[in-house]
């Protein structure tokens, strides 16, 4: 399985075969080898009407995200396709094949998941319409999704720059941020506002930039997301109404979206920049900046030993509740001891391991102690493999020090989260 993420960013629309403004219904479909439909993706501005030699972004809503994420089969990836198909009509809020008077023509790109040169920037057209014209051209952004798992993220709100209001005089504002994601990685489905502002209920004006530090419920928030996550942002402007919203507004100022992955940290996350969004009217209306942040597991580690294994010309394996009788050891015979540990951290948290574990045995009341060989990692105890050596904190024990009638150690392993154990 080969999890893909396309991005779609800008629709340019060279021609929409009307004299005056008309309505644009736009189709993207992404299909497996078979040309099974993975992935789908429907933009109309809006319901809004559209103009020649325009960029329009395709942000999307909550209903058509302009993300997409899809898995076309095959081991490990496969062969897809990504179709675009666009259409205008005077009345029709969604043109479509059934229904239009123009169609702007399709397009077609072809990658192989397998073939890091097909991935990355990916540019659908420009089309031709039925008319003979140069149509419109989409542009996106397909790339591979690294494994999923739940992470926490450190998101931070900081300003809004309002370029313009869509009002001739000083107006309210109301700007809304929510988390969208599917149910991944461990992680429940996503559908969470993050922040609400209206400037403290103050008017906003053109040409400005506003701290987001009076949004509630706060400009800092902590996100706990399982994969790629959408962070969604839009704003409306009203002179009379305080909180302007979806359902109470005069000017919409438009929307944008960003998506944060844990497991691509290094390109998804850190300093943010939503928009310029585009308002109803076509113009710039705002961008909003944040920040986030991946943070470590917030379990602590509770080492636990599970389990002592010497080892001789043969193995004896004693649990750490003990019940078992001691186990004879021959004198004078190099001895290996391996302790199994339990790193006691939800296997969600970041893979539940613990890095850098190491420790002494001591033998004789204190008499000798040795260092373990090396440092390992601590792991939940289901994922401890016995055959990998690498699983457990290993000791070695010289043959000189292997006499007869000596049984008994103390075992104290070294962690950020110290346990001791006595074994027999």
């Amino acid at each position: 399985m080969t999890l893909m993420r396309l991005t779609l960013d800008t629709v340019h629309l060279f021609e929409d075969e009307e004299a005056g403004s008309t309505r644009m219904g736009l189709y993207v479909t992404v299909l497996d080898n078979s040309t099974g439909q993975v992935a789908e993706f429907r933009w109309n501005r809006r319901n809004g009407e559209v103009e020649d030699n325009f960029a329009y972004p395709l942000d999307g809503d909550t209903e058509f995200p302009s993300v997409l994420l899809f898995d076309i089969g095959g081991v490990p990836g496969g062969v897809g396709r990504i179709r675009v198909k666009a259409y205008t009509d005077n009345d029709e809020q969604w043109p479509s094949e059934g229904h239009h008077e123009n169609f702007l023509g399709e397009a077609e790109v072809v990658f192989d998941t397998r073939e890091p040169s097909q991935l990355g920037q990916v540019l659908l057209g420009p089309t031709t319409t039925d008319n003979g014209n140069t149509g419109y051209a989409v542009n996106g952004v397909l790339e591979e999704v690294p494994a999923r798992g739940l992470r926490h993220v450190r998101i931070v709100f900081r300003d809004v720059l309002v370029f313009d209001d869509e009002n001739s005089d000083f107006t309210h504002m109301g700007l809304y941020v929510r988390a969208l994601a599917p149910e991944q990685g461990g992680v429940e489905a996503i559908d969470r506002e993050l922040l609400r502002w209206n400037n403290g209920g103050a008017r906003v004006f053109d040409e400005a930039l506003f701290p987001l530090t009076s949004g509630t419920p706060g400009p800092v928030t902590t996100l706990t997301v399982g994969g790629p996550t959408r962070i969604w942002v839009e704003a409306y402007t009203h002179d009379d109404e305080a909180l302007p919203g979806p359902g109470a507004y005069e000017n919409f100022l438009g929307r944008a979206m960003v998506t944060i992955d844990p497991g691509d940290a290094e390109n998804t996350m850190g300093r943010h920049v939503l928009g310029p969004a585009q308002t109803d009217q076509t113009h710039n209306g705002f961008l909003l900046t944040m920040s986030s942040e991946l943070l470590p597991p917030d379990a602590t580690p509770n080492l636990e030993i599970t389990g002592v294994e010497v080892t001789q010309a043969i193995q004896h394996f004693t649990p750490p509740t003990g019940g078992e009788p001691p186990h004879a050891l021959a004198a004078g015979k190099a001895t290996l001891v391996r302790v199994y540990l339990d790193s006691g951290i939800d296997p969600r948290e970041g893979g539940g391991t613990v890095d850098g574990v190491t420790g002494t045995l001591s033998l004789d009341g204190g008499a000798f102690t040795t260092p373990a060989l090396r440092p390992m990692t601590a792991r939940p105890v289901a994922q401890v493999d016995r055959g990998d050596a690498g699983h457990t904190l290993n000791f070695l024990i010289p043959a000189d020090r292997v006499r007869p009638e000596r049984r008994g150690s103390w075992y104290t392993p070294r962690s950020p989260a110290p346990a001791a154990t006595r074994w027999r």
